[in-house]
């Protein structure tokens, strides 16, 4: 089989970027990459390659085979591989197989199973160049001699690089074999399933979910700050993801929609949706959730509603959130003024006869409102009869808005009634029936009777009433009156008095 093998076999001080490779496989002897088998002295930016890379056999010394690049003298940076890398020779590694005196930051490799004899890492084998700001996740690393979760063999310098791989026994958690300085950097005890490396700190899943842990001095780091710079390069969901790069990010804002409702007694919970600054895909990932000072609301106001939940991977989003409104808007309470009636008795009237409320809401009662129950209108200090307005204020509430319906006092006339009593009669009786006669207010009536009258309607005059317009007194009506007269008058037709 052939060296040299890759997209590009062989470059010298050659400038790529922005290329990247989607599935196939690349086999080849020595010098394999997917992208550069040997890249001398130049740069890859912004590259990757998700297709496999494999050595069929080589008789070579290093065989230097890697997923984006087998061997580097350049500068590697924002590059990633995905595919998987298989040799069974060394420095076999799942980004750069041999990095020698080169530059690898800002790339990641990915999912990887990588397999090799000596010097095998998840991102780099062999490293005798500069590695930062770098990670290897999510695959496995197994090798003979010399192989890490991050790097296989190291001899200079690895900075603020981690590692989540399996790597298999015999292995470092994140390098094999280190001759010289790894600085800030971590591996994953858990998922790699190894207690040891020749360079790093260890951490658990969770430890490395905190980002508290990159930023400052705790006892997960050995109470030294690592200082990462989540500024501008690294991202993480706190307890969701490890690490993340931000150069492979999209921006993707996330607001929260408005809402409102009336006042219904009921605490407020979740939201009425969110709205995206672009179209997410599958790499957004979580539930939408809501917090903010909405959540549990009661009362009329204004509130918060703040937007979160969603996380993202590698390849997804850089998330940033924008708060919606919450208007909680009083509900509408009506309070009617109940009727008033009184019989006219010369007192000024005062007050009312309590009220209705219509609009309240969950079973609250008038307690929930503030200020005091008032009365007004042309009824307070009413006194003659007639028709008037009682006319309520005085409530206050922050939850309801309170409109007010006048009642009516109505104020009726004294009722006056008089009654004669019969007088003693001296011989028979005579009835007979006029229609209606008009007597004075409590007349005479003369001794000597011999006739009775039966009068089938008397007008009781009151002299102070009579010929008056005084709406306060009113004659009684159908009253029977049994009056005497004098028996020679008998006889005789009786006139009618009006």
């Amino acid at each position: 089989p052939a060296n040299y093998v890759g997209l590009f076999g062989y470059t010298s001080s050659a400038n790529i970027s922005n290329v990247g490779l989607a599935g196939g496989s690349v086999s080849g002897g020595g010098f394999v990459g997917g992208l550069v088998g040997y890249n001398n002295g130049g740069t890859i930016i912004g590259s990757y390659n998700t297709g496999s890379v494999s050595m069929v056999s080589c008789e070579c010394y290093n065989t230097d085979v890697g997923g984006l690049v087998g061997y580097n003298s350049g500068t590697v940076s924002n590059s990633y591989a995905t595919g998987n890398v298989t040799s069974f020779g060394d420095n076999i590694g799942g980004l750069a197989g041999n990095n020698y005196s080169g530059t690898i930051s800002n790339s990641y490799a990915s999912g990887v199973s990588v397999s090799g004899y000596r010097s095998v890492g998840g991102l780099v084998g062999d490293n005798n160049g500069t590695i930062s700001n770098t990670y290897s996740s999510g695959g496995t690393v197994s090798g003979v001699v010399d192989f890490g979760g991050l790097v296989g063999a190291n001899w200079h310098i690895i900075n603020t690089s981690y590692s989540t791989n399996a790597v298999t026994a015999g292995g470092g958690g994140l390098v094999g074999w280190n001759e010289m300085s790894v600085n800030n950097s971590f591996w994953n005890t858990q998922i790699s399933g190894q207690e040891t490396s020749s360079g790093g700190l260890s951490m658990t899943t969770v430890q490395m979910q905190q980002q508290a842990n990159f930023t400052s001095s705790t006892a997960a780091n050995g109470n030294v700050n690592p200082d990462w710079d989540f500024a501008g390069t690294w991202v993480m969901y706190d307890g969701l993801t490890h690490p993340l790069l931000r150069s492979f990010m999209t921006q993707l804002t996330v607001t929260a929609n408005n809402a409102a409702k009336t006042y219904d007694g009921l605490a407020y919970s979740g939201g009425n949706g969110v709205n995206y600054s672009g179209v997410p895909n599958a790499n957004l990932l979580g539930t939408v959730s809501y917090g903010g000072n909405s959540q549990n609301a009661v009362n009329a106001g204004n509130y918060f509603v703040t937007p979160g939940g969603l996380y993202s991977n590698q390849q997804g989003y850089l998330l940033s959130y924008v708060d919606g409104a919450l208007t909680v808007n009083p509900a509408a309470l009506s309070v009617t003024a109940n009727a008033a009636i009184k019989t006219y008795d010369g007192l000024a009237y005062s007050g009312g006869n309590g009220v209705a409320y219509s609009g309240l809401v969950n079973g609250e009662t008038n307690a929930v409102l503030g200020g005091a129950l008032a009365y007004g209108g042309n009824s307070q200090g009413a006194i003659n009869a007639g028709n008037y307005l009682i006319v309520p204020s005085g409530l206050t509430s922050g939850n309801y808005i309170i409109s007010y319906v006048n009642g009516a006092l109505t104020v009726n006339p004294e009722l006056a009634t008089v009654l004669v009593a019969p007088q003693p009669v001296v011989s028979s009786l005579v009835s007979m029936s006029i229609p209606a006669i008009d007597i004075p207010f409590n007349p005479p009536v003369q001794p000597a009777l011999t006739q009775a009258l039966e009068i089938d309607e008397i007008n009781l005059l009151n002299p102070a009433a009579a010929g008056s317009d005084d709406p306060n007194l009113q004659a009684a009506q159908d009253v029977l009156l049994v009056a005497a007269v004098p028996a020679a008058e008998a006889a005789s037709p009786l006139p009618v008095c009006r």
